[in-house]
């Protein structure tokens, strides 16, 4: 059990797995997690702070550090729908460009090739495929099981980002798994470890909160809970995550619009760009650093 996502990669990285299922209903493929400068510059920042900032690259770190395994990522298609979305808004305000109501259907299939052809990984679109599907793909693999609570529907109000929601035609279409399919689908593949992420710390600490309950399922099927990297506090915790929305928000998107549009000596600009970004967040950060060990 860790707060944050991005804590979860290294019990798996320490497991060394030749397989890692991911389940999601976000796409955690933000850049931090694709650049050593980037990486070196919040390497040193106290765990808390740093898996705060990398929990929206945590599929792409996992890739970066973890090359050669097979990963798989099941997402909702109302979350990728919504992900994609989402980031194409991100990109164009992040260049100061005004975007319309809704992202194109190339953004979506842009998100999808991105997954499957530069971060490696295989990308199973459930609901509404039946992870039945999936398990018959990694069965008698040495096997992970990543889990963001998010994924699942029960989980809504228990954890620190809720899934995308998704509206066509001002029609809620969000669909997300459940605890049943989940357990169902620890049970089917029998992964030797899982990592469980983003449940908030007052649901882990209630008896009788879905958190709980599903603890004590994966209990009745013989998983032993162990605690990692936790929060102390939920207050904590969101005070973690403004801060690196802050830093997107406030400094990070300037520096994006700052070197947006530079045609010529391309590799010069962008190691420039990637220097002020590393500037930027040790500086930002460094007041809470000093708060928070």
């Amino acid at each position: 059990m860790n707060s944050f996502h991005s804590s979860s990669i290294n019990y798996i990285f320490e497991y060394s797995p030749d397989t890692v299922v991911s389940l999601d209903s976000h796409l955690d493929t933000f850049f931090f997690g694709r650049t050593n400068k980037l990486l070196n510059a919040i390497e040193k920042m106290p765990s808390k702070i740093r898996d705060a900032i990398l929990r929206p690259s945590t599929h792409a770190l996992m890739r970066r550090i973890m090359p050669d395994i097979e990963i798989f990522l099941a997402i909702p298609w109302s979350s990728i729908w919504s992900n994609s979305v989402g980031k194409y808004k991100h990109a164009l305000k992040a260049v100061g460009l005004e975007g319309g109501n809704s992202a194109p259907k190339d953004a979506v299939e842009f998100q999808k090739k991105f997954i499957k052809e530069i971060l490696k990984m295989e990308l199973c679109i459930s609901p509404p495929t039946n992870l039945k599907v999936l398990a018959d793909n990694v069965k008698a693999r040495n096997l992970v099981i990543d889990i963001d609570v998010d994924y699942m529907t029960e989980f809504q109000d228990e954890c620190y980002t809720s899934a995308p929601r998704l509206e066509i035609e001002g029609t809620e279409v969000t669909k997300l798994s459940s605890i049943n399919k989940v357990i169902k689908f620890i049970r089917l593949t029998k992964p030797e470890l899982i990592t469980v992420s983003e449940v908030k710390l007052d649901s882990l600490r209630k008896t009788n909160s879905v958190t709980d309950r599903f603890l004590k399922r994966l209990g009745a099927i013989r998983y032993k809970v162990e605690y990692g990297n936790l929060v102390s506090s939920d207050n904590e915790a969101y005070s973690l995550i403004k801060a690196h929305e802050d830093f997107v928000e406030n400094k990070l998107n300037k520096i994006v619009r700052k070197y947006f549009g530079h045609d010529e000596n391309m590799l010069k600009w962008v190691e420039e760009e990637e220097d002020e970004i590393a500037k930027a967040l040790r500086e930002y950060f460094e007041p809470l650093t000093k708060k928070i060990k």
